[in-house]
C-alpha cells in the first residue's frame, strides 16, 4: 500500500511516479500503473494554475455579424 507523504491534492501521477522512483528502495513503478492506480482510487490532483479569461464578450453584439456583400452562408448555399 502507498502511503502518501505529500498533501492529498497537490500531486498527479506524473509527481507520484517520480517520488516513488525515487526512492530506490523498492521496483520502479511506470506512469500508466500510477495513473491507473489513482483512478481505481479516486485520487485526484489538483489544477494549482488558475484559469485566465482574456477575451470578455459584449454583452449587445450579435453572435455572427451581417454580411453586407450578400454571398450565401452555410447550408443554404446548396
Amino acid at each position: 500500500m502507498i502511503k502518501p507523504s505529500f498533501p492529498a491534492l497537490a500531486y498527479g501521477s506524473p509527481r507520484v511516479t517520480a517520488e516513488l522512483n525515487a526512492d530506490d528502495a523498492g521496483q520502479r513503478v511506470n506512469e500508466k500503473r500510477v495513473a491507473r492506480v489513482m483512478r481505481k482510487f479516486n485520487i485526484v490532483g489538483t489544477h494549482l494554475r488558475k484559469k485566465v479569461t482574456t477575451t470578455v464578450p459584449e454583452p449587445s453584439a450579435r453572435a455572427c455579424p451581417a454580411d453586407h456583400a450578400g454571398r450565401p452562408t452555410g447550408a443554404e448555399s446548396l
